[in-house]
């Protein structure tokens, strides 16, 4: 690591550490915020966060960083009055004071602005704003000090001219950014956006944020209120894992080397695999642990870290957690179920068994029950116990049920690509204590899964439903919507080339569970949706019943008559409870489903195999690839019909259909036909061909393209973020990363400055050549530009002689474990900022595979992109090589 020196004598000092910060004996607060602020807005900006793309009217000017307050300077928006906006000042919030914290609560209204007939016209969409706000730190006392800052539903701010990507938007207050302030003001600039699914579409459409300033001490402290344990059932401990975590408040990178409980009897025993674990200076990370009781576990636990500073010196000290308090469950309730997946990530689902008292509807033995998933709702903590007991009227259910987190209390992107892993997850750690656990009833069922879901939850319901419908018996959405295309429209974007606005859409096409219904086929479901609901219209479950019939699924619907988006018994109404015990009671294996059968993707890579059939790749990413069979008794087998597919794989289906013929090609038997699994893939001559090859170039088809930045979410190894260079910018970017990822998904990367082996890697890049080059983006020749190669092989350059210019993009790999490494490249600091912004973070965005941008995106968001577009395997090459696609834009 860059500043980091050889090996040093370790030098033990005792040191008393606190998790609050350190004390102060002066009369006046040392921190104190502004009580008024000054404001600029308001201006139009799409919804689900379009300020990812920069997006900013005010870049034009350069940025609201360079402006200063002037009551009478106008800037054009199409939110004001005739089409301009102008400075005002703002007291609207509250101030909390302490000795050494203070935080404002700050009301941001724009009562000049029509928004009921802007309402009126464009919906929600209209609700969606921006508008910048500047106030000050000010730090008192004769020396620096080191202060935390956490600023609440924003996504992006500047302190002194620095600048801070990503934010806190949905306040989650888990990776505050850690600040050396020297005595004075210091000057925040802090966007704002009101972002409708976060802040609501009913009532005032002000913006609402908290601005959070606490002294700290430099050194490692641990957050005892993010640390995770699992609870205590029947004098055990659910499961092994646990994680803390620490936070580096000092200077200077430190490396966790020891680990040990704090128990004078012995009976805990504590261990960590990941040792020693660096800490970057201002770097949030989780620490995994095992913990092993060789007796009676105890109700409390303290764990005590060896921490050295990578310095010189080479000091040495220990600090404690705060005392856990275990929860003690027994096995006839709810409980907290943690596990670690490959990522080195613990995460937990809560579980609650099936009764085994006679009596109770599961007195009839059987050797496996269905395991239920409970998916909750946007801001909701798995662990709620509203959430956790929403069933406990529904009677004694025949199933495991299990309460996925989905990576935070808003699932990750969605319970789509990071959210799902933590269902995988959740399942297999269900199975695990079954067996660990000596549990005496029946095991639980992994492959039959009973999907129900509310609102945000109802939406990953229908996810589930149409990526991996094989694991699924029945599924029951509640209150949920369609899609995030459907629930705030995109209207309001700024303007841009269609070829660019339908490269987005086909990033975010496995959001549009509307168009994949068809893979619902002989799926019970049930829908329901309060007729009242003004957070979720019922509009969004009558139009998904009106389109299952269209397609054949077998849905019914139940519209609850005056009732809102929650109410008591929301989960338990009487349709719903008389749903769940008639599909539960029913043990028999579901039959493989009635021909013709269509299976749909929008992306090969998040979806499953269905009923055998699973499309491995597109021949043009970003559109529905679609696989339809059915028997054809004119040549005694079955008819294939594909479009816009380039493999598939088919397994299980030798007894269905002996023969097979695939867009009129009669598929030739080979020495592999008798084989369980076929996979097919068009030739360069457009005919289809059986393969038995699953590596080297072929492998890439197995795998087709990943379909999108956030491919990189579903990695099954753990995330290093390499500064390959030593620019200063490149560690500001990784330390801005680090912490987005742990803020929004709770992933935990370390930071490196080499490639490391067996891990999914984040290169960050500045400048001419590099160590190690990009299969698509050459930006060695000649120094600070990019070339992109599309599938005509036709070269495609971008200098940064007119202005600093970024690329991020997938680095793809056939290992199902890991589909992709990433690389975000900038001439310049400036241009690896602009690239930097695009990493997976919030869901909704849309980026494709690659993206080439300047400072035109700062502007006007997408529609300023050089180049973007999706990888595909390139058929002209011996070895596998990766290209751009047909439908990539460049300017």
């Amino acid at each position: 690591m860059f500043g980091s020196v050889g090996p040093t004598i370790c030098l033990l000092l005792s040191l008393v550490t606190s998790t609050q910060g350190i004390s102060s004996v002066t009369e006046h607060p040392i921190l104190s915020l502004s009580t008024e602020w000054e404001v600029l807005g308001p201006f139009q900006i799409g919804t689900r966060v379009e300020a990812t793309w920069g997006a900013d009217p005010l870049e034009r000017f350069g940025g609201f960083r360079k402006l200063a307050f002037a009551s009478n300077v106008t800037f054009t928006s199409s939110l004001g009055s005739g089409a301009f906006v102008r400075w005002s000042r703002s007291v609207d919030g509250k101030i909390t004071q302490t000795q050494n914290y203070t935080e404002a609560d700050l009301n941001f209204r724009f009562n000049e602005v029509d928004w009921t007939e802007l309402q009126r016209v464009y919906g929600w969409a209209a609700l969606q704003y921006q508008a910048w706000t500047r106030g000050h730190i000010l730090v008192g006392g004769n020396s620096p000090r080191t202060v935390l800052l956490s600023i609440k539903n924003v996504i992006e701010f500047y302190i002194d001219g620095q600048h801070y990507f990503g934010g806190d938007m949905y306040a989650f207050g888990k990776a505050p950014v850690v600040l050396k302030l020297s005595p004075g003001q210091h000057r925040l600039d802090i966007r704002l956006i009101r972002d409708v699914r976060a802040m609501g579409g009913i009532g005032d459409p002000a913006i609402s944020i908290s601005v959070q300033a606490r002294l700290s001490s430099s050194q490692l402290h641990i957050d005892g209120e993010q640390s995770l344990f699992p609870d205590v059932v029947g004098r055990r401990l659910s499961s092994p894992f646990a994680s803390i975590v620490v936070r580096n408040d000092d200077e200077n990178s430190v490396e966790i080397t020891g680990i040990t409980a704090n128990d004078d009897s012995g009976a805990v025993i504590v261990e960590s695999s990941d040792l020693p674990r660096s800490v970057m200076a201002g770097q949030t990370r989780s620490l995994p642990l095992r913990i092993t009781c060789t007796s009676d576990c105890p109700y409390h636990i303290q764990v005590e870290l060896q921490v050295k500073r990578v310095t010189k010196d080479g000091t040495c000290y220990n600090i404690k957690t705060p005392v856990v308090l275990l929860k003690v469950r027994s096995e006839d309730e709810p409980f907290k179920l943690t596990y670690q997946q490959s990522t080195g990530t613990v995460g937990y689902t809560m579980l609650k068994l099936p009764s085994l008292r006679a009596g109770d509807g599961c007195h009839t033995y059987r050797p496996r029950l269905p395991i239920m998933l409970l998916l909750h709702g946007a801001g909701v903590e798995a662990d709620n116990a509203e959430h956790t007991h929403s069933l406990d009227d529904a009677g004694q259910l025949c199933s495991f049920v299990l309460f996925p987190t989905g990576g935070s209390p808003w699932s990750g992107d969605d319970w789509h690509q990071y959210g799902f892993t933590h269902i995988e997850s959740a399942v297999n750690a269900a199975a695990e204590w079954a067996r660990d656990a000596e549990w005496k009833g029946p095991q639980p069922d992994i492959h039959r899964l009973f999907v129900v879901g509310h609102s945000n939850g109802g939406q990953g319901t229908w996810y589930v439903l149409t990526h991996h419908p094989d694991l699924v018996m029945s599924a029951a959405p509640v209150s949920g919507y369609s899609s995030i295309q459907n629930y705030v429209p995109y209207c309001l974007w700024h303007p841009m080339d269609p070829a660019i606005r339908a490269l987005l859409d086909g990033t975010l096409l496995s959001y549009r569970h509307e168009l994949l219904l068809e893979n619902l086929k002989d799926i019970p479901v049930l829908q329901q949706h309060g007729s009242a609901d003004d957070n979720v219209p019922p509009y969004h479950s009558r139009l998904l019943r009106h389109l299952s019939g269209e397609v054949d699924a077998d849905t019914t619907y139940n519209e609850v008559r005056d009732r809102g988006h929650w109410f008591d018994g929301v989960m338990t109404s009487d349709s719903l409870v008389d749903f769940y015990h008639t599909q539960l009671k029913d043990n028999s294996t579901r039959p493989p489903r009635r021909l013709p059968i269509s299976v749909v993707t929008g992306r090969p890579l998040d979806t499953s195999s269905i009923d055998g059939i699973r499309i491995q790749a597109l021949n043009i990413p970003g559109s529905l690839g679609r696989v339809s069979i059915d028997r054809d008794n004119t040549m005694g087998g079955c008819s294939i019909k594909t479009r816009n597919v380039a493999a598939f794989s088919l397994h299980g289906w030798d007894s269905r259909c002996k023969k097979l013929r695939v867009d009129a090609n009669d598929i030739a038997q080979t020495s592999s036909s008798s084989s369980e699994h076929t996979l097919l893939r068009r030739g360069s001559d457009g005919v289809w061909v059986e393969t038995r090859v699953l590596s080297g170039f072929d492998g890439a088809w197995v795998m087709g393209g990943p379909g999108g930045l956030d491919a990189i979410l579903r990695t099954k190894k753990p995330v290093c973020l390499w500064r390959d260079s030593p620019d200063p910018a490149a560690s500001h970017i990784a330390l801005q990363i680090s912490r987005n990822l742990h803020q929004y998904f709770g992933l935990d990367v370390e930071i490196v400055d080499k490639k490391v082996a067996n891990a999914t890697t984040i290169r960050i890049a500045i400048g001419g050549h590099s160590s190690s080059q990009h299969p698509l983006i050459d930006h060695a020749v000649p120094a600070a530009s990019v070339e992109v190669l599309d599938i005509g092989s036709t070269p495609h350059f971008y200098s940064s002689e007119d202005g600093p210019i970024g690329a991020i993009s997938l680095v793809p790999s056939t290992d199902e474990m890991a589909p992709a490494d990433l690389v975000i490249w900038g001439s310049d600091p400036t241009g690896l900022g602009i690239a930097a912004r695009l990493i997976p973070m919030l869901p909704g965005v849309g980026q494709p595979d690659f993206i080439v941008v300047d400072k035109q995106v700062m502007v006007k968001g997408a529609a300023g992109s050089l180049a973007m577009g999706f990888l595909v395997p390139n058929v002209t090459t011996e070895k596998l090589s990766w290209a751009a696609s047909s439908n990539s834009f460049f300017t």
